[in-house]
């Protein structure tokens, strides 16, 4: 960049120096009729003072200037090279934020799956829990059933037992004598005594 403004210019400082030279040769050459004097031309003097001009910013500024042009190049250089930084810098946060995300995720998915399977295991334990104390209640109520039925049969084969003895007692005592009753007894207690032995 600096390089074509410097070429420029002293692309300038030749054009100028070859005016010099043309109008050097055109005063001193003789005057020609109709042409003004080399003191009233005006183009040449313009020319000259725009030399002159360009002379000075050379000598006075040039330096300056282009130091300045190399300040600013080198700013503008150092700028974008901590842009660049900065700008690998933030790339590397978000691939690291990324992937330190995607592991979250990837840790989320399976704290998720790991409690679906804690539910379904901890669902299957407490069914068969309920289907065993529900087997176990059944079974419960059942051998009560059994206890109450055989309770209320005892009782009722009992009351039958008794009745049936006092009103078989009733009607032998009426009628038969007692010699039968005593054959009667003797029988019932040998069959008593069988049945017990």
């Amino acid at each position: 960049m600096f390089d074509v403004r410097c070429s420029f210019f002293r692309s300038v400082q030749r054009l100028a120096v070859a005016l010099v030279v043309v109008l050097s040769a055109r005063t001193a050459t003789a005057a020609e009729p109709g042409r003004p004097p080399i003191q009233e031309d005006l183009p040449f003097w313009g020319i000259l003072t725009f030399i002159g001009f360009l002379w000075v910013c050379k000598k006075l500024l040039w330096d300056w200037w282009l130091g300045s042009m190399r300040e600013r190049e080198r700013q503008e250089a150092a700028a974008i090279e901590a842009a660049e930084r900065e700008h690998r810098t933030a790339g590397e946060l978000l691939s690291d934020r990324i992937g330190r995300l995607e592991a979250v995720d990837a840790e989320i998915r399976e704290i998720l799956a790991e409690a679906g399977r804690d539910a379904a295991q901890t669902r299957d334990h407490i069914l068969e829990s309920a289907r065993r104390e529900a087997e176990a209640a059944k079974q419960r109520a059942l051998r009560e059933i059994r206890r109450s039925r055989d309770q209320a049969l005892s009782a009722i084969f009992a009351q039958v037992t008794t009745r049936t003895i006092e009103n078989a007692r009733q009607r032998l005592a009426t009628q038969l004598g007692d010699e039968d009753q005593r054959r009667l007894i003797d029988e019932s207690l040998t069959q008593f005594r069988q049945q017990a032995g």
